[in-house]
């Protein structure tokens, strides 16, 4: 990436260039940050927390859609519309999980490095935007662990 820096000379691929290269850690470093203390909390907790004792709440059969029963009712009506909507919501998240997520596809973005700063520019952006994603999921799954 710095690599489009020295060839286009452009102080805006340089930027953008040291930015990508910037987020691209932060998101290695917390991931890894991230997994390492779930397993940690995983080694001190043994699963005693998951547990509940008997005659707990937990233990209570309950009607599980309680005063929500006439709204489900009426949803199962209508299947046809419900399985269209699952059809369409899957696919949304097929697309989403392809060109939201890193893969390996995701860095045949710089195969089109040869074509000029724009490009480039575009390139470093698609990939500063994953980065910044993968940044934010991070943080928040660090935030929402459980301290030990």
């Amino acid at each position: 990436m710095l690599g489009t820096g020295i060839r286009y000379q452009d102080q805006s691929v340089w930027g953008a260039a040291l930015l990508t290269t910037f987020l691209i850690t932060a998101s290695y470093v917390l991931s890894r940050e991230r997994s390492l203390l779930a397993r940690l909390h995983d080694l001190n907790t043994d699963g005693r927390e998951d547990a509940a004792p008997a005659g707990s709440p937990a233990d209570a059969v309950e009607d599980p859609f309680g005063n929500r029963a006439p709204i489900i009712r009426w949803i199962a009506r209508r299947e046809r519309l419900l399985n269209t909507a699952r059809s369409t919501l899957s696919v949304l998240a097929a697309i989403r999980g392809v060109v939201l997520t890193y893969h390996g596809h995701t860095f045949l973005v710089f195969l089109i490095l040869p074509f000029g700063a724009e490009a480039v520019l575009a390139a470093l952006f698609y990939v500063m935007l994953l980065s910044l994603l993968a940044v934010r999921a991070n943080i928040a799954g660090l935030i929402a662990m459980r301290r030990i």
